[in-house]
């Protein structure tokens, strides 16, 4: 079933959705994600969340992966030694939230 409007303190994470649809609120913005898009958040931040799709037939499934922020600039760094790291494909994806 479709939930409240919450609040919560976001930790540096990727949300993937498998079923249903879900909406993130950051200040004046609106983020939603489902099945086709995901939620990166790449600083700790105080957000409001609701899940908008969910019936007891379909129920919301998703995942939320907590990035290690310290360990992934290592595994770049590492990275750099060997050759050119497409940063900027990293970049982008963590331009919003």
């Amino acid at each position: 079933m479709p939930t409240a409007c919450t609040a919560t303190v976001c930790q540096p994470s990727l949300g993937f959705v498998v079923q249903g649809r879900k909406r993130a609120l950051l200040n004046e913005e609106v983020f939603y994600y489902d099945a086709l898009n995901y939620l990166v958040v790449s600083v700790t931040l105080p957000m409001m969340g609701q899940v908008l799709e969910a019936t007891s037939e379909r129920p919301f499934l998703c995942l939320r992966m907590d990035l290690d922020l310290e360990e992934n600039w290592r595994l770049l760094l590492e990275l750099g030694d060997r050759g050119e790291a497409p940063v900027a494909a990293i970049a982008d994806c963590s331009s919003r939230a």
